[in-house]
């Protein structure tokens, strides 16, 4: 692993002109690709700390210690503005209006029910129970369930969330 920490110049009508702030340089493996990032700074000791930062950062997301960044950004956002992304995209995919509706208000209604507000407070033990006490047909409840495997099978191929064990 290197990092590096670094003004880069150029060349100006033959004048070499070097940058106010600096930039990092860094490989998690040896010999592995090398990844160049701003870090938006004219203090060296600043920009190595920053760099130092991004390189733990990665080096957990790589051990699996932590979640990749969109994973994490994306857990604490409000599952609405998840949803509304969701039927902009089938919308984008020409779907069915009825379809659209009625999966986004199937939707609504479970996270409005269970009191779900982000990603990270979902799990399956909660819907489990709370389909259990509804007194609809079989047939209703498991469209509830359909709409949300679409969704969050959705949320899977947008990288927005992981597979949870």
């Amino acid at each position: 692993m290197q990092q590096t920490v670094f003004r880069p110049s150029r060349q100006i009508k033959g004048k070499r002109v070097v940058s106010r702030y600096f930039v990092g340089r860094y490989s998690l493996t040896n010999g592995g690709k090398v990844f160049r990032v701003a870090l938006n700074t004219p203090d060296k000791a600043i920009a190595r700390k920053r760099l130092s930062e991004i390189v733990l950062e990665k080096q957990r997301e790589m051990e699996g210690l932590i979640a990749p960044r969109p994973f994490r950004e994306a857990a604490l956002s409000p599952i609405s503005a998840h949803l509304a992304d969701y039927v902009a995209d089938l919308t984008a995919q020409e779907r069915d209006s009825r379809h659209i509706k009625d999966t986004s208000r199937r939707i609504e209604r479970v996270v409005r029910e269970i009191g779900w507000e982000t990603l990270s407070e979902v799990n399956g033990a909660d819907f489990v129970e709370w389909r259990s006490n509804l007194s609809i047909s079989a047939k209703t409840k498991k469209e509830y369930l359909v709409s949300l495997n679409a969704f969050f099978n959705w949320l899977i191929r947008q990288e927005k969330s992981a597979l949870i064990p």
